[in-house]
């Protein structure tokens, strides 16, 4: 009885550990599983073979070359990433451009300061030690929940798109502007958006480039 009030004293009053830097993540933290062909992949594709730029409302071509040259600007940041995720490095920075607005302080699994804690949704991620970790958190997570492709061909690629952002806009029988603002496809449905988490405005326009359109800027699958 005695020795065990010892260490119950012991453990109360145990210094605290140090503050200990985590190790590089290694390359082989992600493990992606399959994602499937579907009927919504060969709809997608569809939309991908037609898509033309077409701007909307305050939509203007400059907004596109400033979405690209940001993109491969941070190239090599993306590369590091796509490395260690088993990802692409375009889809990371068109995940990054949309999330975040490629700023570096902020990460790209939902766009919140990455030294802190998430509250958006997905809630309760974080803080971590650097961009890329925080970076490689979000396709990890995106792994455990069985969304991760192996094989990063165009359909997979846009359809894993399309899901990291959400199925809103399917269900609203719309395509969506995280893949195709500013391309004819958005244009012509006359926009509408979600301009925060659950609330859609059918008369609110995208002002960041369709993840889509970004791709196929980048020669994605050819």
């Amino acid at each position: 009885m005695f020795s065990r009030l010892v260490r119950w004293i012991k453990r109360i009053y145990r210094k605290p550990s140090p503050v200990v830097t985590p190790p590089p993540i290694p390359s082989d933290i992600v493990t992606p599983v399959p994602v499937s062909n579907s009927t919504r992949q060969d709809r997608l594709l569809r939309l991908y073979d037609t898509m033309e730029v077409k701007l909307l409302g305050k939509q203007f071509a400059t907004h596109i070359d400033w979405y690209l040259n940001e993109i491969r600007n941070k190239k090599g940041f993306y590369e590091i990433v796509g490395k260690h995720a088993a990802v692409p490095w375009e889809v990371v920075g068109a995940i990054h451009g949309l999330e975040a607005s490629f700023n570096m302080n902020n990460n790209l699994m939902n766009g919140q300061p990455w030294t802190q804690r998430t509250t958006w949704v997905p809630r309760g991620h974080g803080p971590w030690s650097s961009w890329q970790e925080a970076a490689v958190a979000a396709f990890e997570l995106k792994k455990r929940e069985g969304k991760l492709p192996t094989d990063w061909t165009l359909g997979n690629t846009l359809e894993f798109l399309l899901k990291f952002n959400g199925l809103g806009y399917e269900r609203k029988g719309q395509v969506s502007p995280y893949l195709w603002a500013y391309t004819n496809h958005y244009a012509n449905q006359g926009g509408g958006k979600y301009v925060s988490d659950g609330k859609y405005i059918s008369s609110a326009i995208s002002l960041q480039v369709g993840a889509a359109l970004m791709l196929k800027e980048l020669g994605y699958g050819k």
